[in-house]
């Protein structure tokens, strides 16, 4: 049981881990196009 949640936990991870990268980057850049004189 343990060994078939694996690959699952590892997809949501990788997810959750994407999620975070886009949301930082669209931050950053947003931050970059508000604060650029």
């Amino acid at each position: 049981m343990f060994v078939a949640l694996l690959p699952v936990h590892t997809v949501n991870f990788r997810f959750e881990l994407t999620q975070q990268g886009v949301y930082s980057l669209t931050t950053h850049l947003t931050l970059d196009l508000t604060w650029r004189p």
